[in-house]
């Protein structure tokens, strides 16, 4: 398992990294899996489920670059 370290270094590269701005991102066992949409996050999501069944995969999105989040009573709203 990976310890705190190496996941805040992998989530620091992934946001910072343009090449993952305004996709969907699958994290699992320290590999990186991207998807241009929601359905191909769910089937990436469905692919690591089987090949890692004792591990809990995160799945984010990345906002493109001038992408602006606003925060409203608890509520995320992307603009």
């Amino acid at each position: 398992m990976a310890d705190n370290k190496e996941i805040n270094n992998l989530s620091a590269d992934i946001f910072s990294n343009p090449a993952y701005f305004g996709k969907h991102v699958v994290v699992v066992n320290g590999e990186v899996h991207e998807a241009r949409t929601g359905e191909e996050a769910v089937k990436i999501l469905e692919e690591v489920r089987k090949k890692y069944p004792d591990k809990q995969p995160t799945l984010t999105y990345i906002p493109e670059e001038e992408t602006l989040i606003l925060f409203f009573y608890g509520k995320t709203f992307l603009v």
